[in-house]
């Protein structure tokens, strides 16, 4: 379990994902005057953070805090450390929201620590960096393997899929 760490407000943050599709692992990297942070997830758990952006960012928008801020080009890899001050996968997040400061913040739980106890990494980042952060997101899982119209199951290139949407029919008789 990573101790505790309050990476205070991100200089640089990105959200991607590393290696071939069907084989990815998806990450959050920051770097902040605090220290750096490699955060792993599951795709589930960054399309369900890159939607809580949105509707957070949409939320603040109609609110009497609307203020508008584009989207913040993405960091380059070279802005990020080989080397991170702590890095973990991830067990659970939360999202909130700095309103003195007006700063989105990202709370990270390593995925061995206590669920009630402190977040083993906040970060907190601007609303267009965190525009940002989503779109990277959205961009990280349509680059994965293309999906059957029918069933959304992943399909794996040079094999066949079996679609339940077919009522299970293959487009090739099967010798018994």
């Amino acid at each position: 379990m990573a101790e505790p760490l309050d990476l205070t407000v991100a200089d640089h943050i990105k959200a991607d994902a590393v290696g071939e599709p069907g084989k990815r692992m998806f990450r959050i990297r920051v770097v902040s005057p605090s220290g750096a942070a490699q955060l792993w997830m599951e795709k589930e758990q960054l399309h369900a953070l890159a939607m809580a952006i949105d509707q957070l960012l949409v939320q603040l928008q109609s609110s009497k805090l609307g203020r508008v801020q584009p989207a913040i080009p993405s960091s380059e890899s070279g802005d990020f450390p080989n080397r991170f001050t702590i890095e973990f996968r991830v067990g659970r997040l939360g999202l909130g929201y700095d309103d003195e400061r007006d700063l989105l913040v990202l709370l990270a739980h390593d995925q061995e620590s206590d669920p009630e106890g402190s977040p083993t990494a906040t970060v907190r980042a601007s609303r267009g960096q965190m525009k940002t952060v989503s779109a990277e997101i959205g961009a990280a899982m349509t680059a994965g393997r293309p999906r059957c119209p029918l069933c959304n199951t992943p399909i794996v290139p040079g094999t066949h899929h079996a679609c339940p949407g077919t009522n299970g029919k293959t487009p090739h008789p099967v010798n018994e």
